[in-house]
């Protein structure tokens, strides 16, 4: 069932990229993502929205009240009329995530996922994807995730590759050093 909604997911993801123009690729995703956001705050609204037991315009004349607020381009709006004409709006999670994934493809960017203990400030987010963007030779998107676990410093995952220099990291190191050790 999941690779199912995965591949329609792809499917929605791929035709929204194709209407979309290059300078809206990021201000869309944004929408896309505050859309997310807002339904994940609200998971009765997703009921409600594919309940088939009411009908459709008051379905669509509802959900599109509660996104009002949110001041959506036309094409997010129209998008979100699909999905909701189509049942789907329980899988824009997944579409959100197939199209930014799609959206760094084609700028070129690569997503680094940064683990820290605490909150990073803008500063250090800036150089930590300018050096990352130096080492990768390319521009590089910071998700920054916090993991108390760490105990200090940071974890960087791009694409398949991690690099980890966090103090949970270093002893999980030492620690397979003294077993190998015996």
């Amino acid at each position: 069932m999941e690779l199912n909604k995965s591949r329609i997911a792809k499917r929605y993801a791929s035709s929204f990229i194709d209407v979309v123009k290059q300078t809206e690729y990021k201000p869309l995703l944004t929408q896309l993502e505050s859309v997310c956001e807002l339904l994940k705050s609200h998971p009765e609204l997703v009921k409600f929205a594919q309940n088939p037991l009411i009908d459709l315009e008051s379905r669509i004349k509802v959900v599109t009240e509660v996104f009002t607020p949110l001041k959506l381009n036309e094409i997010v709006t129209n998008f979100i009329d699909v999905l909701l004409h189509n049942s789907r709006l329980d899988i824009l999670d997944l579409i959100t995530f197939f199209y930014a994934r799609m959206v760094r493809r084609k700028l070129k960017e690569s997503l680094a996922v940064v683990y820290s203990v605490t909150k990073l400030d803008a500063a250090m987010q800036k150089r930590i994807s300018d050096q990352l963007a130096k080492i990768f030779n390319t521009s590089i998107t910071l998700d920054c995730k916090q993991d108390p676990a760490l105990i200090g410093g940071l974890r960087i995952q791009i694409s398949n590759k991690i690099i980890d220099f966090s103090i949970q990291g270093e002893l999980q190191r030492i620690n397979g050093a003294l077993k190998e050790e015996g």
